[in-house]
This record gives C-alpha cells, sequence and structure tokens, in this order.
C-alpha cells in the first residue's frame, strides 16, 4: 500500500487543484486528504459535490442536506470525515440489511464499523468498545436513536467522545411528502436537541423542492448547505410495455436477450412485483423455463430473506423476483436489469426502485409492464397498508402521486424528460429524441411513423364527444354503479341488470360503435384527470368499486353544452387507445421482410422486401478485416474478464463478503482492457 501511496505526484495534485477551482469557496483537497481517500477508501479523486460536502463539515462544521443521484457516492460524503478526523459518525438508516452490507464493506477495507440496535446480539460488548474508541462508523436504526436508551446513549457519547457528524441515510423518509414516509424518521428532529453542536448530514436520492424543504424543517437544520447532483441515471435505459395475452413469460422476453438458442438475462435482475402472489407465479414460470431464480417478500421469514439477499448480492443467484420488501437494502452495484412486472406506486418509488440497477455506471436496462388493472390493485394495496392512520389530506396526496405516475406510463414523449422535469432538474434539458434514452426515442428515431385514426399532427386525439357521452350516462343513471353498467348502458345491453328505464333512454346504445376496451381506456383517461371517482363500496357479502362524478365532470357536462365556451379535451392517447386507433392494413418492416397484418380473418402472410426498401440501419453489411479483427480483441477481452469474475468470485468465497468489495465490474473491465503487467502500469488502472 506504500508504493500505491507515491501514486501522487506533483502534476496529478495540479490537475486536482484546477478541478475544484471551478467550486467556488472551497478549498482543494491536500495531498493528505488525497492519500487518506486512496489508501483506505481506493479512489484517486473526489467528485467535487463529495468534497464540498466533506470539506464543509471537516471545516466549517456545517450542516447539509443532499439530493445525490444513485450512484454518486452519498456513502463516501459521511465515511470520510471520521476516518480522517479520528473522531466518530453516528449513521442513522432505516434497514439493518443496508447497514449490516456497508459495516461489513468497511470492515473489509479495514475502516472499524459496527452496528447498534435491537438486531446486535453482543450489544454490551458493542457499547463498551464504542467508548474505547474501538469505531470510527457507528449504525443505528431511528427507532434505537429516539428510544430512551439510545438517547441516554448519545448523550454521553458527545460527552466522551469527538462525535464528529451525524448522518441521516435515505432522509425522504423523514417527510409526509416523500413516497416512503415512516413515523420513526419524523422523531429524528430530537438528535438536534441531543447533539446540538454536532453538524447533521441529510442525504437522499428522491426529493423534490417540497420534499427537500420539509427535510430541512423536521431536522431543525442551521443553514445547511444544500448539494443537489441532479437526477439524470444516463446509463439507464427505460422502456415501458402494455402486458400483453401472450402470457407472463412472453411478456418478460423484452427484457431478455437471447443465447445460445435460450432467452435469459443480461445480468443480475430484479424483478418488482405487485403482490407476493405474483412473485411466487412469475418464479415458477421462470423456472419452467429453466432460469434459476429466488423469491422475496414480507411473508418469508427473517433467515429466509437473509439468505436470499446474501444469495443474489454474492452473485450465488442471478435473478431475484420480489415486492418492494426488497427494498434500499440491495448494496449491489451491478445490476443489469430492473424489472417491474406491474405499475409502481408513484414516481419517487420508481426512481427509488431503478435506482438498484447500474450503480457501477455501466447500460442498465429498466423496463415496466403494466395493465390497467393495476391501478385497481395498488389503490387497494395503498388502502390496506399506508391509510389506516392518514388524514384525507395524506390520502388525497397519494392517490394524486399514483395518477401522475400513470401519466409516465402512457406518455409519448421522453421518458428521461418527463422523470427529470418532475424533480425539477433542468441540467440536461433536451427537446430531441436521443439514443440508448428511452423506448420513446427510440421509436421515434428508428421506427417508420404509424397513423392513427383520430388524431391530428400534433399528435392529439379530441375526446370531448367521447367524455360527454360517457358522464352524460353516469349522469343519467346516477352515482354508485360500477363502471361496467355505464359501459353496458351505451353498447346497449338488453341484459336483465339493465333497468328497462334505462334501456328505453335515447342515450342507450350510443357507444355501440366502440367496444368494451375503447370506453374502458376513455374511462381511465377521464377518471386519471379526476372527472369522476371511485369508491369501495362493501355489501354484506360482497364488495365492488362505485364511482361518482366530480366537481370537474359535473362542470364539464355544463360547459360542453354551452357553445360560448364548449369545453374540449384534447390528449396524446395512451399505449392501450393507440391500439384501438392504429389504421389497418398494418405494414411492419423486419430485417428484410415486410409483415402484412391483414384487414380480415385470412391468413398472414410474408413477402421478401427489396434491400432499397429498407431502413439504412437495417441493412446488415458484408464484415472487413477490420470487423473481424475487432471482433477478436472484443472476445479476448471478454474471455480475460469473465476469469477475472471467476476469480473475484473466489477472493469473495475465502474472504467471507460480496464479490463487488473486491473490485467493482468497470475495474475488472479496465483490467479487461489495459491488462497492465507491472505496478506502474498498474497505478494506471482507474478506479
Amino acid at each position: 500500500m506504500d508504493d500505491l501511496s507515491n501514486s501522487f505526484n506533483d502534476n496529478d495534485e495540479k490537475e486536482l487543484i484546477d478541478q475544484f477551482k471551478a467550486v467556488d469557496g472551497i478549498e482543494p483537497p491536500h495531498k493528505e486528504h488525497l492519500d487518506v481517500l486512496f489508501k483506505i477508501f481506493g479512489h484517486k479523486e473526489f467528485r467535487p459535490m463529495q468534497w464540498k460536502i466533506i470539506s464543509s463539515i471537516i471545516n466549517d462544521r456545517r450542516d447539509n442536506c443532499a439530493i445525490m443521484a444513485t450512484g454518486y457516492g452519498k456513502s463516501l460524503c459521511y465515511q470520510f470525515p471520521s476516518v480522517y478526523c479520528g473522531g466518530v459518525t453516528i449513521v442513522i438508516s432505516p434497514l439493518i440489511s443496508l447497514m449490516e452490507d456497508q459495516v461489513l464493506s468497511l470492515t473489509v477495507a479495514n475502516i472499524p464499523a459496527c452496528l447498534l440496535g435491537t438486531a446486535q446480539t453482543q450489544q454490551k460488548k458493542v457499547i463498551e468498545d464504542i467508548f474505547d474508541n474501538k469505531y470510527s462508523i457507528i449504525y443505528v436504526t431511528p427507532e434505537f436513536c429516539c428510544g430512551e436508551f439510545g438517547r441516554n446513549l448519545l448523550i454521553d457519547m458527545d460527552k466522551t467522545l469527538n462525535v464528529m457528524l451525524v448522518a441521516i441515510d435515505e432522509a425522504h423518509c423523514i417527510s409526509s411528502w416523500g413516497h416512503d414516509f415512516r413515523h420513526q424518521y419524523r422523531e429524528l428532529s430530537k438528535v438536534r436537541s441531543i447533539l446540538p453542536y454536532v453538524p447533521i448530514l441529510a442525504v437522499t436520492a428522491t426529493a423534490t423542492t417540497r420534499v427537500r424543504k420539509d427535510i430541512i424543517s423536521s431536522l431543525q437544520l442551521r443553514d445547511p448547505q444544500i448539494i443537489y447532483s441532479g437526477f439524470d441515471r444516463p446509463n439507464l435505459y427505460l422502456s415501458v410495455y402494455l402486458k400483453e395475452n401472450n402470457g407472463v413469460i412472453g411478456d418478460l422476453r423484452n427484457a431478455m436477450i437471447k443465447q445460445h438458442g435460450e432467452w435469459v438475462f443480461s445480468g443480475p435482475t430484479i424483478i418488482y412485483c405487485i403482490t407476493r402472489k405474483q412473485t411466487e407465479h412469475v418464479a415458477d414460470l421462470l423456472q419452467r423455463e429453466g432460469i434459476k431464480c429466488l423469491i422475496y417478500h414480507a411473508g418469508l421469514t427473517i433467515k429466509q430473506r437473509k439468505d436470499v439477499h446474501e444469495n443474489f448480492v454474492r452473485d450465488k443467484v442471478s435473478v431475484i423476483i420480489a415486492t418492494v420488501a426488497f427494498g434500499m437494502g440491495i448494496d449491489k452495484p451491478d445490476v443489469r436489469n430492473v424489472v417491474h412486472y406491474g405499475a409502481a406506486r408513484d414516481m419517487e418509488s420508481y426512481y427509488q426502485e431503478v435506482g438498484r440497477a447500474g450503480r457501477d455506471g455501466q447500460p442498465s436496462q429498466c423496463t415496466i409492464f403494466y395493465s390497467n388493472a393495476d391501478l385497481e390493485i395498488l389503490r387497494h394495496i395503498t388502502s390496506l397498508r399506508e391509510f389506516g392512520y392518514a388524514t384525507e389530506k395524506t390520502k388525497e396526496q397519494k392517490e394524486a402521486m399514483t395518477r401522475f405516475f400513470w401519466k409516465y406510463l402512457e406518455t409519448t414523449g421522453c421518458r428521461r424528460q418527463f422523470i427529470l422535469q418532475h424533480f425539477e432538474d433542468t441540467s440536461n434539458r433536451n427537446s430531441q429524441p436521443v439514443l440508448k434514452c428511452c423506448d420513446n426515442c427510440t421509436k421515434k428515431l428508428k421506427h417508420t411513423p404509424v397513423e392513427y385514426e383520430e388524431v391530428d399532427s400534433n399528435g392529439l386525439i379530441d375526446l370531448t364527444d367521447y367524455a360527454h357521452m360517457l358522464l352524460t350516462s353516469m349522469n343519467v343513471m346516477g352515482d354508485g354503479f360500477g363502471l361496467n353498467s355505464y359501459i353496458m348502458f351505451l353498447r346497449g345491453s338488453k341484459s336483465s341488470r339493465m333497468s328497462t328505464k334505462f334501456q328505453s333512454h335515447p342515450l342507450h346504445g350510443s357507444g355501440k360503435h366502440k367496444s368494451d376496451n375503447w370506453w374502458k381506456c376513455i374511462a381511465r383517461i377521464l377518471e386519471l384527470e379526476k372527472y369522476f371517482s371511485k369508491q369501495t363500496v362493501k355489501k354484506p357479502t360482497f364488495s365492488y368499486c362505485a364511482t361518482y362524478l366530480c366537481e370537474k365532470g359535473k362542470q364539464f357536462l355544463k360547459d360542453v353544452t354551452n357553445e360560448s365556451r364548449r369545453a374540449k379535451i384534447l390528449v396524446e392517447p395512451p399505449p392501450d387507445l393507440r391500439v384501438l386507433l392504429k389504421k389497418k392494413p398494418c405494414v411492419y418492416i423486419y430485417e428484410s421482410f415486410i409483415i402484412y397484418k391483414p384487414t380480415t380473418n385470412s391468413i398472414p402472410y410474408v413477402k421478401t422486401n427489396n434491400v432499397s426498401n429498407i431502413p439504412i440501419e437495417k441493412i446488415s453489411r458484408n464484415k472487413t478485416e477490420t470487423d473481424v479483427e475487432g471482433d477478436t480483441q472484443k472476445e479476448e477481452r471478454m474471455k480475460i474478464y469473465r476469469k477475472l469474475l471467476a476469480k473475484r468470485t473466489d477472493l469473495a468465497f475465502c474472504l467471507d463478503c460480496m464479490p463487488y468489495m473486491i473490485a467493482s465490474n468497470e475495474i475488472l473491465m479496465n483490467l479487461a482492457q489495459l491488462r497492465p503487467r507491472s505496478v506502474d502500469a498498474l497505478k494506471q488502472l482507474k478506479c
């Protein structure tokens, strides 16, 4: 290690000083800072925002609120100060599994750390070691540090130890406006009174302006430095699919690759499902396809969940089918796919969950498969899980967050820009579609435009008349019926369930020229825009969702009849409505074929396409000698990379730690590329 510490020469230091001159008012890190960073943490340089936080803690003893994208290096911001200064940092984190992983990771790096809480079986011994100054980093749960015993312990630590910092991880849990609000976190305001002179660092990857303000207020931060790294994760490719009729496996193949004739995932994969039952169903189907996977949900025992977690992070199994219980504790940098088989609850939850993908900076896929039924399932689960204690205002907040996420699913614009705009990130605003961004950008760049009926040149459809028909049917029949009753009325049903007085109404059957699916699409759009709402009605032997016109819907019916201020509903058609609007016959270009989808029930046929009509990016060109040489070099690199992966796994097994704690995938890729043959060459490796 001493030899490696000499890798910082005068040129290196000058380069780093120039780098930090761009950060106003911040003195750049000195050589002794960089030596500790490299010897202990294995990094040659700080990122500017990392150093800005660390410097303010070490030099100014200042509070910080840091909103930093996943993978940016939040942990280093609270681990470095006490390691460098020789004091103690107290880290408050919501998940035992996450803290256990971090303690293990620090221990492997020879940084003394411990976990203090109800999960600690040797609590008395750990506390003795704490007061003997044996630990630099102490992890605690919010429940522990806010309890009477924990508060007294913090007071004693403040009196006898050099407490450098209190770090609050996943700080969005503090805010009732956040997606993962936890009551215990709200109690953390007590920390300020217990440790009044210790700087507090609140860190999270997901916080809107409102949530950030709530964090600062709740923790009583004093003139905090607010750090904002941006929310863009450019290495993540975002895509959304409607669930098809060809089943789970057929859907999931859109997120898989074909290798040696078999469908597989491209690397470590997390598949999130909405319910426990779904996780078991999806896992069963994948196992039948020969894909080794494990399930994870809150119904498993603590030991079972811990075993699944360890098997995944230690690369013993590469696919996990889980509910959101498989959450923030997943500190595995090389997850290549995060799949949601079913919609997420809201944008904040989704961003947090896809944050497990590509933490090593390598390209990764984030895919959603959803159906309209997911909206009802999420509404039901949310009411059971969260609304028992919630106020009406909180319920409205949660429902609004779910409705907003549905807009993300159905947008035809850039999904990355949609997310960035939600989090008020203007750092990477781009109005034009770009490659390797999202499915919508790819379609606009590569696919032949598809024509849709009833859609104008701006890509909008006028739903005014359809909305008028559906909302009028609700007005005619009255509130309290299920949605299907109104659709049956519009479609002209003669069912015995349809009252004769409704069957004789002029509006009865007025919508029979459109299908059930059409009217369900229209209804969902109107529900998401709050023209009507649904409420669960419980009967002695059954329950159902009843519909009720909202004020917006009633006002629309008044306005639409007034020609002077006639209401208009112009929307981008969502995916399921676009399917119904697609003009026929449809022609699909694929490689060197045109596939014609006929308008009748006749048998489809395939016709060989003239090469001159194929989009230029689809034409396969003959390989040149340069191509062959490039392929050979690439294959050689991959062989070395695979051997390095195997060696890393062996070392991790011997050291009883996670493989990524030995070396990241990026370091292994660089090793395979550079193939250093000396220590001097190894020093040039970027890490």
